[in-house]
């Protein structure tokens, strides 16, 4: 395994992931979109749900475990609620079908609730939040996930590590956004960890027998560790209810395992909640207080000097600004991997130099 560094451009990688996907049968459109996700949840540095995750896709796309062109559609709809149902697809897809639909409903009614089922796994939950934000929306995005994370006290798993996303728009600046799961780290970490050759810090995750860890391989076979204990254990529980349970889905250990069963569906369940700040209040009145409450909060104190209070999206911007002009880092090992995804179709990304 290698673990030097090598720096991808965005616009290769993206066009190659695209090309990728679309010899493997998607329709254009949707190959551009679910390789936009994976290339731009890169650029931002989420690296566990980024580019990595094309090694699984494309394989999952390749055994029919995820359909190509699944037929995508509306269950039922009251008032500012709708259900769909994925049809197997690839959960990029699954999830762009329902922040669509979500943000209409919002600009029709105020909020829009949309649920999806029989999807699979979504990247990062982000990527919709921050696409509701582009169109003056406020979302809660939510995805329930397969069991993979203990409770306090369990010997294995009990539930999935669910992630959660909100986004606020400030109309003429970057939105608030936040991004993260029920676990102390997203499994995508310990994948990222072990393909680096990484220990992980004893805490993330404990192995099959319960105890804790620091080997990311041992993690992966055993369970991840709740966010706060019983608050992130709770949370998860508030998270299965809002998606596999209310969408009237598949929940807990029924939920197909993404790398352990990679030819069968997840069967995974979203919900995005979209609000419109603009069936309140004026544009202008909205953005005064979001532009009065961020600069509040960064004009806070800290403790070391020259230190900078973060507002949330903000690492994001930074890290997507540095990557676009120095290039994607990852290891030579994964850049290894992702070209030979393209081989059987004759595609292959080359560095200069």
């Amino acid at each position: 395994m290698s673990t030097a560094t090598v720096l991808v451009p965005h616009e290769m990688l993206t066009r190659y992931t695209r090309d990728v996907l679309a010899k493997l049968g998607m329709p254009e459109t949707d190959a551009a979109y679910a390789a936009d996700c994976l290339v731009q949840t890169t650029l931002w540095g989420i690296d566990s749900h980024g580019i990595i995750r094309l090694l699984i896709y494309s394989e999952r796309l390749g055994n029919g475990a995820l359909k190509i062109s699944p037929a995508i559609r509306t269950i039922k709809e009251f008032g500012a609620t709708a259900l769909m149902d994925g049809d197997a697809c690839l959960g990029y897809i699954g999830a762009r079908e329902a922040m669509k639909k979500a943000i209409s409903l919002a600009k029709q009614h105020g909020i829009g609730s949309v649920l999806m089922r029989n999807s699979n796994h979504f990247g990062a939950a982000g990527i919709y939040a921050r696409e509701a934000a582009k169109e003056g929306m406020i979302a809660l995005v939510m995805s329930n996930t397969p069991v993979n994370m203990a409770a306090p006290g369990s010997k294995g798993p009990v539930l999935g590590n669910h992630p959660i996303a909100f986004a606020a728009p400030l109309f003429d600046d970057h939105p608030m956004v936040f991004d993260t799961c029920m676990s102390e780290v997203a499994g995508g970490k310990l994948l990222v960890a072990k393909e680096k050759g990484e220990k992980i810090p004893f805490g993330w995750a404990v192995d099959k027998d319960g105890n804790p860890t620091d080997d990311p391989a041992a993690g992966l076979a055993g369970a991840f560790l709740p966010l706060a204990g019983h608050k992130g254990y709770c949370f998860a529980l508030m998270e299965e209810v809002l998606t596999g349970l209310l969408s009237h889905g598949v929940f807990l250990g029924d939920i197909g395992h993404l790398f352990k069963q990679p030819k069968e569906t997840c069967h995974i369940s979203h919900h995005m909640l979209v609000m419109n700040p603009l069936a309140l209040m004026e544009e202008k009145e909205w953005t005064a207080s979001m532009r009065e409450m961020r600069n509040r909060i960064k004009e806070t104190p800290m403790r070391d000097a020259g230190a900078k209070l973060i507002f949330p999206g903000e690492i994001e911007e930074m890290c997507e600004a540095k990557r676009k002009k120095e290039g994607i880092p990852m290891t030579a090992t994964l850049f290894e991997s992702l070209n030979k995804v393209g081989e059987p179709f004759g595609l292959a990304m080359k560095l200069n130099g």
